[in-house]
């Protein structure tokens, strides 16, 4: 009722997960516990959108989603490319073949050297193909949320996070109409 009040339109949260348990049955135990949930979200006015590898959740890969939408496709998915690809996967293929259940992109960056992070500088400074992102984007007429998430602790100084938002905000905008 909050978000309702301060007219949010998306409401993310996390799947939860049985430890231990396979994809299957964390599924079945989605599909059972969270329709009146998403239910009272939808009827809020705001899309039920859930963390891609996010801690604590079984939506832990692109097969994970598949599996909910196959009895829930009213799901939707809080895309973070740069938390997928830290995990070890391809964020474009969520974008690519789903991209009409995104319903908000983070802007972050990661770069990576030796195969480790190394800095998380402003976007368009490291390894997200911001551009892909945005193609895919724009191929299913996204209309949600792009939110910059200054992360990591190049953002927590000042003036660099001011430096580093402008940064993000001018690689972005060709871009954006």
């Amino acid at each position: 009722e909050f978000a309702k009040t301060l007219g949010a339109r998306v409401f993310i949260t996390g799947g939860g997960q049985i430890p231990g348990a396979t994809l299957q049955e964390n599924v079945a135990e989605f599909v059972r516990i969270f329709p009146p949930y998403v239910d009272k979200i939808k009827e809020a006015g705001m899309l039920p959108t859930f963390y891609a590898v996010h801690g604590n959740s079984f939506f832990d890969s692109l097969r994970a989603y598949e599996a909910v939408w196959e009895q829930m496709p009213e799901i939707g998915v809080k895309l973070d490319p740069a938390n997928i690809k830290h995990h070890g996967d391809d964020y474009l293929p969520f974008l690519r073949d789903h991209g009409n259940k995104i319903f908000e992109v983070h802007i972050k960056e990661h770069l990576y050297m030796d195969g480790k992070l190394v800095s998380q500088p402003a976007a368009g400074m490291g390894d997200i193909e911001w551009g892909k992102v945005m193609a895919f984007l724009y191929e299913c007429d996204y209309s949600g949320y792009l939110v910059f998430e200054p992360h990591g602790p190049l953002w927590g100084r000042s003036p660099l996070r001011e430096k580093m938002l402008l940064l993000t905000k001018r690689y972005l905008d060709p871009f954006l109409l």
